[in-house]
């Protein structure tokens, strides 16, 4: 959402014709104090952007970390790790990963500089290279910046079943669980009736959980992890009211380009329903499993399919448990369990301390959730704006599960591929307050352009010197969704439903 701007100048002196720039970076190389980097800043970049990469227009659940870097004056070694008493040194002997960093961005309004946050990130790569300024070599440091979803791409989760839970829901539960303490999460459009993960990685899952109910997540300027349903850009005022208007008077580049690769004639959604089966075996054991004496032994059990609940192993009916030569041993042995959905971790200890227990046949029981055949919903676009036939199929998500999922996004893709967008571009100063989805108002008479888009990507940069500028990609707001307005879950009342629809 746009930053508030209340109690600056900075709308008024974004229009100035004599502003002046200020940028502040700032490093945090203990954890907890943030030291400012700034007169040592020679140049900064940073980008974000909801264009998916290969598809093109913003879609489902798919966003890429917003880049940045900086380069720095390091003609003392103060960013070398292999230097001796260099502050890089001192905190990241082993080289400089995952280093927090921030960058802040605005004017001076008057003596008083008014900034506010562009980027907060990690360093996970610091590049230090000799390059000629002045006529004289310079010694520099490069950082390149992911943002706070980072850590998120690099974590692993193994979860019990969630059962019949809004997306949101459990995407609080994960964000939770990795230690994510800022996150902001709109209440989702509908319900997942089996979710879990198994050593999968956090983000990629976040990303499908907010897909499937036609949102995403991204991390924003402040570093907050947020997760926007898909009637966001229609709710608050940041969507609904211009934040900026761009004119040929303040910016020098204006563009406008048609997409037709994104039109598509139909549109097809996969789903994969799932089923709570009866009591069965789920896990069984190849080998029979040594516990040497006095020892617990370790065992990790994948099932054969998800499950909901396990029986821990009883003795005789789930596994045998005998001494080398034959005899019986289930009075040595204790089986404890911690079961998730898809896996569970056995602790098998042998109280005997002179003979090993072998146990022999360990299965486990439980209640599978079985995955049934594909369906497909298919939605026609009725706009006749394509000869002939162009589908897009969308598919690979294990959370879309039910026909009512599959009818929602179906629906709205139809509306969002079933005719071309145009793509409006702006090159001019920094708007600093303006973030991704904001709305953003572009006028060029000559090209015949007036109307509000939101602004999908941008791309900002400074040198010392020389101009603090934002390039940016607006996508119009014109036909982009089937209504002007939905019921909201968590804030429409029911007796003031009036003409506004529910969603697909």
């Amino acid at each position: 959402m746009a930053q508030d701007t209340s109690g600056t100048q900075l709308v008024a002196n974004w229009h100035a014709t004599g502003r002046v720039v200020s940028v502040v970076v700032e490093i945090c190389w203990d954890g907890t104090n943030w030291v400012d980097e700034s007169t040592r800043a020679l140049a900064v970049a940073w980008a974000d952007s909801l264009l998916h990469e290969r598809e093109g227009l913003p879609l489902l659940g798919q966003t890429a970390p917003a880049a940045a870097s900086v380069e720095l004056d390091n003609h003392d070694g103060r960013y070398s790790p292999d230097l001796t008493g260099s502050q890089a040194n001192t905190y990241y002997p082993d080289g400089i990963w995952d280093l927090p960093v921030r960058i802040s961005a605005g004017f001076y309004d008057g003596a008083t500089p008014e900034t506010l946050r562009q980027y907060t990130g990690r360093a996970y790569q610091a590049r230090e290279y000799e390059t000629m300024a002045e006529g004289r070599p310079a010694q520099r440091a490069m950082l390149s910046l992911w943002d706070e979803s980072a850590p998120l791409r690099q974590d692993k989760l193994t979860t019990d079943m969630y059962v019949d839970q809004r997306p949101d829901e459990i995407l609080d539960d994960l964000l939770t669980e990795v230690g994510v303490a800022s996150y902001d999460l709109d209440v989702a459009m509908g319900i997942v009736p089996w979710a879990w993960l198994d050593e999968e990685n956090v983000w990629e899952e976040l990303s499908q959980l907010a897909a499937a109910d036609g949102g995403w997540v991204r991390a924003t300027k402040e570093g907050e992890i947020v997760f926007e349903r898909v009637t966001h850009w229609l709710e608050g005022t940041d969507h609904t009211s211009s934040q900026a208007t761009i004119t040929r008077g303040r910016a020098w580049r204006l563009e406008d380009a048609i997409s037709h690769k994104d039109l598509y004639s139909e549109v097809a959604v996969a789903y994969t329903p799932r089923t709570l089966g009866a009591l069965d075996t789920i896990y069984s054991a190849r080998e029979a499993i040594e516990v040497p004496p006095g020892e617990t032994v370790e065992r990790v059990c994948r099932y054969q399919v998800p499950a909901l609940y396990v029986v821990t192993p009883v003795v005789d009916t789930d596994y045998t448990a005998l001494r080398a030569g034959g005899t019986d041993a289930r009075a040595d042995l204790s089986v404890g369990m911690t079961s998730y959905a898809n896996q569970a971790v056995i602790e098998l200890t042998n109280a005997n301390a002179n003979h090993s227990v072998w146990v022999l046949n360990l299965k486990l029981r439980g209640f599978p959730v079985d995955a049934e055949d594909e369906e497909q919903v298919t939605e026609v676009s009725g706009a006749g704006e394509i000869a002939g036939d162009k589908t897009y199929r969308l598919s690979a998500n294990d959370y879309i599960q039910t026909k009512v999922q599959a009818d929602r996004l179906a629906g709205f893709l139809r509306d969002r591929l079933g005719r071309y967008r145009r793509l409006w571009g702006f090159e001019c100063v920094l708007a600093p307050w303006l973030e991704v989805g904001d709305r953003v108002t572009i006028t060029n008479a000559d090209a015949g352009i007036d109307g509000d888009g939101y602004l999908v990507a941008y791309e900002c940069s400074y040198r010392v010197g020389g101009m603090l500028t934002m390039t940016g990609v607006v996508l119009p707001a014109d036909n982009l969704f089937g209504a002007d307005g939905y019921f909201i879950i968590g804030t429409s009342a029911t007796k003031d439903v009036g003409s506004d629809p529910l969603f697909y």
